[in-house]
């Protein structure tokens, strides 16, 4: 697989995800929740959840659906979704562009909860080790 640097953004993003999923060959990757923490992001009025994964992975930010999902699965208290283990899966979707009204179209992040006992589906890529094709050598 080879990004470039601006390729790897610090929060998961639909089409990066999309990408590495097509790359690995599977449907979604199943992570264990690390740390949370709130953060402030231009596009929304109250600060927002954002789920760390360690390891170099992306972190996920946690929208209105995202957090459905995880507050149904374990509760209101995001401090008891530390440790739990979820899979990250996208769905393609179309919208309006509100200023050229153009239709647009990308992928939605996906969450389920993933049973303690539900063996991982595809173990995740690595992230601190992205394959590079271009060789670095002696020129002769």
């Amino acid at each position: 697989m080879n990004y470039d640097q601006d390729y790897l953004p610090d929060l998961f993003t639909g089409t990066y995800l999309n990408d590495l999923l097509e790359a690995q060959r599977t449907k979604e990757f199943v992570l264990t929740n690390g740390s949370i923490s709130l953060q402030t992001f231009q596009d929304a009025k109250n600060p927002q959840w954002v789920i760390s994964f360690g390891g170099g992975i992306p972190k996920l930010r946690v929208k209105p659906a995202i957090g459905a999902v995880l507050r149904q699965a374990f509760g209101p208290d995001s401090k008891n979704w530390i440790g739990k283990r979820i899979a990250l899966s996208v769905e393609p979707i179309e919208w309006e562009d509100h200023e050229t009204r153009e239709m647009k179209s990308g992928f939605a992040i996906r969450v389920r909860a993933v049973a303690d006992e539900e063996p991982a589906s595809q173990p995740p890529p690595s992230f601190n080790s992205l394959d590079d094709d271009i060789p670095f050598g002696r020129r002769d």
